[in-house]
């Protein structure tokens, strides 16, 4: 299996256009460093409105849906909505995520899993849920992170594992463990 990830990896980078680039290319206005935007499994990136897209440095978009635009009153009113979406710097917008026309996020923040913006998250802040709410702080959640890992055994990055080393993964890791040095 690894084997067909790696071998699938290098052939999308022949093949496949970085979002990012097809997100400036369409109008975007995104920092030129520690960006990174995924559009697989299950994305949805309304490149038709990248005009109306802006984010920061060190962002990282795991697969989600950013829509800049909302057709759903066409039938009735016969116009769609389009709004921006602003994402400052230091954000992580976890898997699953769906982003509304006219959002902003601010800088150091982390959306969980699955939420929903549908309003503006201010700066320094985790947010989760459908509607996305304010749980804490950015702080706060790096603070608990830290802390948990000196608790909390190590690995090297999933791909670098070794057979014996996904084994001592799967004995030790009761709640979490922690996977090599990640870099954006």
């Amino acid at each position: 299996m690894l084997f067909l990830q790696t071998l699938y990896e290098k052939m999308r980078k022949h093949v496949h256009e970085d979002p990012a680039d097809r997100l400036r290319r369409g109008g975007a206005t995104i920092g030129d460093t520690g960006v990174h935007i995924f559009d697989g499994a299950g994305a949805y990136i309304d490149y038709d409105f990248a005009h109306l897209f802006t984010c920061g440095h060190h962002v990282t978009i795991s697969p989600s849906k950013l829509l800049m635009h909302d057709a759903s009153m066409g039938f009735m009113l016969g116009c769609a909505r389009a709004g921006r979406i602003t994402i400052g710097d230091y954000v992580f917008v976890g898997v699953g995520c769906t982003l509304l026309p006219g959002v902003t996020i601010g800088s150091r923040v982390v959306i969980g899993a699955g939420s929903v913006v549908t309003g503006d998250i201010p700066d320094n802040s985790v947010a989760v849920g459908s509607p996305a709410k304010v749980i804490g702080t950015y702080d706060e959640y790096i603070e608990k992170c830290r802390q948990d890992m000196e608790k909390s055994p190590h690995y090297p990055p999933r791909d670098k594992c070794s057979p014996e080393e996904v084994r001592r993964m799967q004995e030790e890791i009761s709640k979490y463990g922690y996977l090599g040095t990640f870099q954006v």
